[in-house]
């Protein structure tokens, strides 16, 4: 039977990498970015180039010179990829993709560390991707891509520490927490919540053992920043600047939402999918427990794992509710907890141990997976150069590129001036900084096909939305 488990597993992850590989396929090998991801990859590049430094990241010269929105870990290991791979604007989405593979392997790992069977790692895999933020935010470089993985990283560790190595892995799992924080700051800290409900998931543990973790994670905490603080002291300018100038800022003064509950509904819409599913299979599981009488499948029910992973998840999101600067992405770190908990309840229900496949059914299946597998790949490879989004918009941009020289200044006309896509394509193709304003610097960017003067001459007069001028 061990075999049989073994030989037929291989074949549902294909299923799934070829399902994921079509979801992101149009957006992956496209040009075109959403535009935080397009302005974080921008500020990774620039650090490559060595334009900033790691606690002073540098947007443009005449906009965050200084970046301290967020904190820099992404940027700088986005940033040792540049370094490695070149200036290729896919960098950034290969990174971005590779995230979710890394995500993905821990999600597997956590869920048999959960006491799953092996078997049935596909289930919360097929939950996540059917999320549609996880296919959307695959491509667009995210800083929550990257601090999913340092927060799935502290919770493998901790629920590995319950085991064994527990003071060695407890001071791990800590370091991977601050790592999430460092990533995208204190939308971090509700991982703080899972030794508790870890506590309700393992009935045997006692609270003593609860309370010792507990110390023992927010000190450690507290020891790696301590040493970080002590070691990199412009660690200390970076992270005061972003808790004035991002945190305190967007609570006070920044608005984005109406309704403090956007991000319930953002929630909801996220795990609608899987909650269909799984009420699927909770009926025909009653069903079929009532046509056979035999007890071949255990009882179905609702168990302290999956409402621990589910109220972790739940930690993630209400906080959010304080602040009316809100967006949907700001839940992609809760969406692994929301899938293992419906998971766990659709393995209970489906039986996935008692399920064998024969010889030829396992092979059928898995020859079936190869074939959309290539078929995923060759519509992902079909969109290699096309664009997945701002197409005019970029093709007038690519068009201006061979005039400008790296790193040069462009004014811009005020008509464009919060057009901030123009502002991070600019700095990501060739760290060209903006300026608003009237024509004062050699080049400038305009929404007319009028010159602004005589003295200027039209560089890009068949583009359809940017022309570009030139003054000696």
């Amino acid at each position: 039977m061990e075999n049989s488990a073994k030989n037929s597993s291989w074949q549902y992850y294909v299923l799934l990498a070829a399902l994921f590989m079509f979801l992101i396929g149009r957006h992956f090998l496209s040009k075109g970015m959403f535009l935080d991801g397009l302005n974080y990859a921008a500020i990774a590049h620039n650090l490559a180039a060595g334009y900033g430094t790691f606690w002073s990241p540098c947007f443009s010269a005449t906009h965050d010179l200084q970046f301290y929105s967020h904190p820099p870990l992404v940027f700088g290991i986005q940033s040792i990829f540049f370094r490695i791979f070149g200036d290729s604007i896919l960098i950034e989405k290969c990174y971005s993709v590779l995230t979710y593979v890394i995500s993905a392997w821990l999600i597997v790992l956590l869920w048999k560390l959960n006491g799953n069977t092996k078997k049935s790692g596909w289930i919360p895999l097929l939950l996540w991707i059917l999320m549609p933020l996880v296919s959307w935010a695959a491509t667009n470089n995210l800083l929550e891509n990257t601090m999913t993985i340092f927060l799935l990283l502290s919770v493998f560790c901790y629920v590995h520490s319950t085991k064994r190595y527990r003071i060695i892995l407890l001071l791990i799992s800590s370091l991977f927490w601050l790592g999430a924080i460092l990533c995208k700051g204190p939308t971090a800290l509700f991982i703080a919540t899972f030794p508790f409900f870890f506590r309700m998931l393992k009935s045997k543990r006692s609270w003593h053992a609860f309370l010792f973790d507990t110390a023992f994670l927010i000190g450690g905490l507290f020891l790696w920043t301590c040493l970080l603080l002590i070691t990199q002291p412009s660690a200390i300018h970076n992270l005061t600047q972003y808790l004035d100038v991002q945190l305190l800022f967007s609570l006070k003064e920044v608005q984005t939402i109406s309704s403090r509950f956007y991000i319930i509904k953002a929630l909801l819409l996220q795990i609608i999918i899987p909650s269909v599913l799984l009420l699927m299979v909770i009926v025909i599981y009653y069903i079929q427990k009532r046509k056979n009488s035999s007890n071949s499948c255990p009882n179905l029910e609702l168990n302290n794992s999956c409402l621990g992973y589910f109220l972790t998840g739940l930690c993630g999101v209400i906080p959010i509710m304080i602040s009316l600067r809100q967006n949907n992405f700001y839940i992609l770190p809760t969406l692994p907890f929301f899938a293992i908990a419906i998971g766990t309840i659709i393995e209970s229900a489906t039986c996935v141990e008692s399920i064998q496949l024969k010889f030829k059914q396992r092979w059928l299946l898995g020859g079936i997976a190869i074939l959309l597998a290539i078929g995923s790949f060759c519509y992902t490879i079909s969109w290699y150069g096309k664009y997945g989004r701002d197409e005019d918009r970029l093709k007038d941009i690519e068009n201006t590129l061979p005039f400008l020289p790296e790193g040069t200044i462009m004014n811009l006309s005020p008509a464009l001036g919060e057009e901030w896509n123009l502002w991070g394509y600019y700095s990501r193709y060739k760290r060209i900084s903006i300026k608003v304003g009237q024509p004062e610097k050699m080049y400038y960017l305009s929404n007319s096909p009028i010159c602004p003067d005589t003295t200027y001459t039209a560089l890009t007069p068949n583009n359809k939305t940017l022309f570009l001028y030139y003054n000696k």
